[in-house]
């Protein structure tokens, strides 16, 4: 019976955070990138805040040569290779999160920055929504 107590006040406590995170007013955000706000609809708060930090990096990116289908970058983790869906840096291989990196590429191919596959869903609020 305590377990069930403990599991029933669990999910109650998930369920009030995700009711509450969909209630908050939305603020109008600046979305100076195309593609930008499609992240914004989609992805989770925190995702989302993270990419947005991305997005200020973008003109930081220091492409060195090409490789393949992909760009040489000079970083702080050092060379990366990057294409307009994969990145090597250690944040798109843990996140699992569009970086800086593929956003350059994607810009300089004239592709949008918006892509559904670089994201695991994971970071969507339809994901949070549906467990």
């Amino acid at each position: 019976k305590n377990l069930d107590n403990l599991l029933l006040s669990l999910r109650t406590e998930r369920d009030s955070r995700i009711i509450k995170n969909h209630l908050k007013i939305k603020l109008n955000v600046a979305t100076p990138f195309e593609g930008q706000s499609q992240y914004l609809k989609i992805l989770t708060p925190y995702a989302y805040g993270i990419l947005a930090e991305k997005f200020k990096l973008i003109d930081k990116v220091k492409i060195v040569g090409e490789e393949g289908s992909g760009m040489k970058i000079n970083s702080s983790s050092g060379v990366l290779i990057a294409t307009s869906l994969s990145c090597t840096c250690p944040f798109f291989v843990s996140m699992q999160l569009p970086c800086h990196h593929i956003f350059k590429v994607r810009q300089l191919k004239n592709e949008s920055l918006f892509s559904s596959t670089l994201f695991a869903s994971r970071w969507t609020k339809a994901y949070y929504m549906k467990n």
